[in-house]
Protein backbone atom coordinates (compact mmCIF):
# COMPACT_ATOMS: atom_id res chain seq x y z
CA UNK A 1 0.00 0.00 0.00
CA UNK A 2 2.84 2.43 0.78
CA UNK A 3 4.27 1.90 -2.73
CA UNK A 4 0.92 2.83 -4.26
CA UNK A 5 0.65 5.84 -1.94
CA UNK A 6 4.12 7.02 -2.95
CA UNK A 7 3.09 6.63 -6.60
CA UNK A 8 0.07 8.92 -6.46
CA UNK A 9 1.77 11.32 -4.05
CA UNK A 10 4.70 11.60 -6.46
CA UNK A 11 2.23 12.71 -9.14
CA UNK A 12 0.58 15.07 -6.68
CA UNK A 13 3.78 16.92 -5.75
CA UNK A 14 5.23 16.82 -9.28
CA UNK A 15 2.26 18.39 -11.03
CA UNK A 16 1.31 20.89 -8.31
CA UNK A 17 3.38 23.76 -6.96
CA UNK A 18 3.98 23.95 -3.18
CA UNK A 19 2.11 27.26 -3.34
CA UNK A 20 -0.98 25.47 -4.66
CA UNK A 21 -0.84 22.13 -2.84
CA UNK A 22 0.33 20.94 0.56
CA UNK A 23 0.87 17.44 1.93
CA UNK A 24 0.27 16.72 5.61
CA UNK A 25 1.29 13.26 6.88
CA UNK A 26 0.56 11.69 10.26
CA UNK A 27 2.53 8.51 10.93
CA UNK A 28 3.76 6.53 13.94
CA UNK A 29 7.30 5.81 12.69
CA UNK A 30 9.40 7.66 10.08
CA UNK A 31 10.98 4.83 8.08
CA UNK A 32 8.54 4.88 5.12
CA UNK A 33 8.35 8.69 5.02
CA UNK A 34 11.94 9.90 5.27
CA UNK A 35 11.70 11.06 1.65
CA UNK A 36 9.06 13.64 2.60
CA UNK A 37 11.17 15.49 5.18
CA UNK A 38 12.69 17.94 2.69
CA UNK A 39 9.64 18.15 0.44
CA UNK A 40 8.49 21.75 0.01
CA UNK A 41 4.87 20.59 -0.06
CA UNK A 42 5.35 19.31 3.52
CA UNK A 43 6.36 22.73 4.84
CA UNK A 44 4.01 25.57 5.80
CA UNK A 45 4.66 28.75 7.79
CA UNK A 46 8.10 27.45 8.81
CA UNK A 47 6.54 24.31 10.27
CA UNK A 48 6.84 20.74 9.08
CA UNK A 49 3.61 19.05 8.00
CA UNK A 50 5.20 15.64 8.59
CA UNK A 51 3.90 14.49 11.98
CA UNK A 52 6.00 11.53 13.21
CA UNK A 53 4.51 10.54 16.55
CA UNK A 54 7.51 8.59 17.81
CA UNK A 55 9.66 11.73 17.40
CA UNK A 56 7.10 14.22 18.72
CA UNK A 57 6.43 12.07 21.78
CA UNK A 58 10.15 12.06 22.56
CA UNK A 59 10.28 15.86 22.24
CA UNK A 60 7.26 16.21 24.53
CA UNK A 61 8.82 13.91 27.12
CA UNK A 62 11.91 16.14 27.24
CA UNK A 63 9.90 19.37 27.35
CA UNK A 64 9.78 21.20 30.67
CA UNK A 65 6.27 21.40 32.13
CA UNK A 66 5.46 23.61 35.12
CA UNK A 67 3.63 22.07 38.08
CA UNK A 68 0.33 23.85 37.28
CA UNK A 69 0.30 22.92 33.58
CA UNK A 70 -1.29 19.94 31.92
CA UNK A 71 1.13 18.24 29.50
CA UNK A 72 -0.23 18.57 25.95
CA UNK A 73 -0.14 15.60 23.61
CA UNK A 74 2.09 16.22 20.58
CA UNK A 75 -0.62 14.77 18.36
CA UNK A 76 -3.26 17.00 19.95
CA UNK A 77 -1.13 20.07 19.28
CA UNK A 78 -0.59 19.06 15.67
CA UNK A 79 -4.25 18.31 14.96
CA UNK A 80 -5.32 21.51 16.73
CA UNK A 81 -3.27 23.55 14.25
CA UNK A 82 -4.92 21.58 11.46
CA UNK A 83 -8.37 22.24 12.93
CA UNK A 84 -7.70 25.98 13.12
CA UNK A 85 -6.64 26.02 9.47
CA UNK A 86 -9.88 24.31 8.46
CA UNK A 87 -12.01 26.60 10.65
CA UNK A 88 -10.44 29.65 9.00
CA UNK A 89 -11.29 28.18 5.61
CA UNK A 90 -14.89 27.63 6.70
CA UNK A 91 -15.13 31.27 7.76
CA UNK A 92 -13.64 32.48 4.47
CA UNK A 93 -16.03 30.32 2.50
CA UNK A 94 -19.05 31.61 4.42
CA UNK A 95 -17.86 35.19 3.90
CA UNK A 96 -17.51 34.62 0.16
CA UNK A 97 -21.03 33.16 0.01
CA UNK A 98 -22.55 36.04 1.97
CA UNK A 99 -20.81 38.59 -0.24
CA UNK A 100 -21.66 36.57 -3.37
CA UNK A 101 -17.99 36.56 -4.23
CA UNK A 102 -16.00 33.85 -5.92
CA UNK A 103 -12.42 33.90 -4.65
CA UNK A 104 -10.94 30.39 -4.89
CA UNK A 105 -7.55 31.71 -3.75
CA UNK A 106 -9.01 32.13 -0.26
CA UNK A 107 -9.00 28.34 0.09
CA UNK A 108 -5.53 27.75 -1.32
CA UNK A 109 -3.35 25.78 -1.04
CA UNK A 110 -5.14 22.47 -1.50
CA UNK A 111 -4.51 20.39 1.62
CA UNK A 112 -4.06 16.64 1.34
CA UNK A 113 -3.87 14.87 4.70
CA UNK A 114 -2.52 11.31 4.86
CA UNK A 115 -2.88 9.17 7.98
CA UNK A 116 -0.65 6.09 7.81
CA UNK A 117 -1.84 3.38 10.19
CA UNK A 118 0.81 0.85 9.17
CA UNK A 119 3.15 0.27 12.09
CA UNK A 120 0.52 1.30 14.64
CA UNK A 121 -0.30 -1.37 17.21
CA UNK A 122 -4.04 -1.89 17.24
CA UNK A 123 -5.72 -0.59 20.35
CA UNK A 124 -2.72 1.38 21.61
CA UNK A 125 -1.54 3.82 18.94
CA UNK A 126 -3.07 7.34 19.10
CA UNK A 127 -3.52 7.42 15.31
CA UNK A 128 -6.14 4.69 15.58
CA UNK A 129 -8.31 6.93 17.75
CA UNK A 130 -8.32 9.95 15.44
CA UNK A 131 -11.70 9.30 13.86
CA UNK A 132 -13.43 11.36 16.56
CA UNK A 133 -10.83 14.15 16.42
CA UNK A 134 -12.36 17.52 15.50
CA UNK A 135 -9.97 18.20 12.60
CA UNK A 136 -10.47 14.74 11.11
CA UNK A 137 -14.25 15.04 11.47
CA UNK A 138 -14.19 18.32 9.53
CA UNK A 139 -12.11 16.72 6.78
CA UNK A 140 -14.46 13.76 6.49
CA UNK A 141 -17.63 15.84 6.47
CA UNK A 142 -16.61 19.05 4.67
CA UNK A 143 -13.22 18.45 3.09
CA UNK A 144 -14.48 18.80 -0.48
CA UNK A 145 -15.96 22.22 0.37
CA UNK A 146 -12.75 23.42 2.03
CA UNK A 147 -10.31 22.42 -0.73
CA UNK A 148 -8.97 19.57 1.37
CA UNK A 149 -8.97 15.78 1.34
CA UNK A 150 -8.13 12.90 3.68
CA UNK A 151 -6.46 9.59 2.80
CA UNK A 152 -6.16 6.69 5.23
CA UNK A 153 -3.49 4.01 4.67
CA UNK A 154 -4.56 0.97 6.65
CA UNK A 155 -3.58 -2.72 6.87
CA UNK A 156 -7.23 -3.67 7.36
CA UNK A 157 -10.43 -2.30 5.84
CA UNK A 158 -12.15 -2.24 9.23
CA UNK A 159 -9.74 0.49 10.40
CA UNK A 160 -11.04 2.91 7.75
CA UNK A 161 -13.66 5.47 8.87
CA UNK A 162 -17.19 4.73 7.70
CA UNK A 163 -17.53 8.25 6.30
CA UNK A 164 -14.79 7.78 3.69
CA UNK A 165 -16.08 8.41 0.17
CA UNK A 166 -14.11 5.60 -1.47
CA UNK A 167 -11.92 2.61 -0.66
CA UNK A 168 -8.87 1.42 -2.62
CA UNK A 169 -7.68 -2.14 -2.03
CA UNK A 170 -4.31 -3.36 -3.31
CA UNK A 171 -3.36 -6.99 -3.93
CA UNK A 172 -0.61 -8.98 -5.64
CA UNK A 173 -1.60 -11.41 -8.40
CA UNK A 174 0.63 -13.84 -10.37
CA UNK A 175 1.12 -12.73 -13.98
CA UNK A 176 2.63 -14.72 -16.88
CA UNK A 177 5.31 -12.77 -18.73
CA UNK A 178 6.49 -14.95 -21.65
CA UNK A 179 6.00 -18.17 -23.64
CA UNK A 180 8.06 -20.10 -21.10
CA UNK A 181 5.43 -19.36 -18.50
CA UNK A 182 7.64 -17.30 -16.21
CA UNK A 183 5.55 -15.40 -13.70
CA UNK A 184 5.91 -12.47 -11.38
CA UNK A 185 3.57 -10.72 -8.97
CA UNK A 186 1.69 -7.74 -10.38
CA UNK A 187 0.18 -5.18 -8.01
CA UNK A 188 -3.46 -4.47 -8.84
CA UNK A 189 -5.98 -2.14 -7.26
CA UNK A 190 -9.72 -2.05 -6.83
CA UNK A 191 -11.26 1.39 -6.36
CA UNK A 192 -14.82 1.41 -5.01
CA UNK A 193 -16.86 4.46 -4.09
CA UNK A 194 -19.32 4.27 -1.23
CA UNK A 195 -23.03 4.96 -1.46
CA UNK A 196 -25.67 4.22 -4.09
CA UNK A 197 -24.74 3.90 -7.78
CA UNK A 198 -21.06 3.98 -6.78
CA UNK A 199 -18.29 3.51 -9.32
CA UNK A 200 -15.86 0.61 -9.21
CA UNK A 201 -12.54 0.64 -11.08
CA UNK A 202 -9.94 -2.14 -11.32
CA UNK A 203 -6.44 -1.72 -12.74
CA UNK A 204 -2.69 -2.00 -12.29
CA UNK A 205 -1.36 -0.26 -9.21
CA UNK A 206 1.51 2.18 -9.57
CA UNK A 207 4.52 1.30 -7.45
CA UNK A 208 7.22 3.73 -6.24
CA UNK A 209 9.82 2.67 -3.68
CA UNK A 210 11.29 5.00 -1.06
CA UNK A 211 14.55 5.49 -2.98
CA UNK A 212 12.75 6.63 -6.14
CA UNK A 213 10.53 8.92 -4.07
CA UNK A 214 13.65 10.53 -2.59
CA UNK A 215 15.07 11.07 -6.09
CA UNK A 216 11.86 12.82 -7.12
CA UNK A 217 12.06 15.09 -4.08
CA UNK A 218 15.71 15.90 -4.86
CA UNK A 219 14.83 16.79 -8.47
CA UNK A 220 11.94 18.98 -7.36
CA UNK A 221 14.30 20.74 -4.96
CA UNK A 222 16.69 21.50 -7.82
CA UNK A 223 13.84 22.92 -9.91
CA UNK A 224 12.82 25.19 -7.04
CA UNK A 225 16.37 26.53 -6.75
CA UNK A 226 16.43 27.44 -10.45
CA UNK A 227 13.13 29.34 -10.42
Amino acid sequence: MQRLARSFLADYVTFHSPDDAKLCVLVQHPEEWEWARDLAHCQHDNRSLLCVLSELELESANKRVFFDEEPESALDAFTERLRRTLVVRKMRRKHSESEEESEPDRLLPFLLVVIDLFGSEEGSAPLLNLQTNAAISILLEEGDLLNAALVYLAPSRRLIPEDCGAVVEVDLTPTTTNMAGDTYEQAVFRYAETGLNARTVVGKAGQVNAQDAQRIVDLLGQLALHE
